[in-house]
């Protein structure tokens, strides 16, 4: 019966895309690709664990892009934004509104993972 439990179990773990070396075979790992709106003076948060990213970001209005636990190049307004930053432990990506206007933002995060 224990043998039977520990089967299902790692078929479970292995069916559901537990993130595992299986879901990373090319390299790459989508963590977010969406449209928000970002209203004035809000933020939006998004935090990382110890790895590499890329991040894409259009805006209709200028944000501020910061990184906190990274050595990556910020901006302080832009309606345009790409770079790939390595963080060696935990670490933020803070985008900021405060143009008094209503921004439509467009970002993408990816997961560059290595050989």
């Amino acid at each position: 019966m224990r043998v039977l439990l520990a089967m299902f179990l790692i078929l479970g773990l292995v069916g559901c895309g537990s993130g595992g070396f299986f879901d990373r075979i090319d390299g790459e790992v989508a963590i977010k690709d969406e449209m928000v709106d970002l209203e004035d003076g809000k933020n939006l948060v998004y935090r990382f664990e110890k790895g590499t990213y890329e991040f894409q970001l259009t805006a209709s209005a200028s944000v501020a892009v910061n990184w906190v636990g990274s050595d990556c190049r910020e901006s302080p307004r832009t309606q345009s934004y790409t770079d790939t930053c390595e963080f060696s432990g935990f670490g933020q990506l803070i985008i900021t509104n405060s143009t008094g206007l209503t921004s439509g933002v467009s970002i993408k995060i990816t997961q560059l993972v290595g050989d």
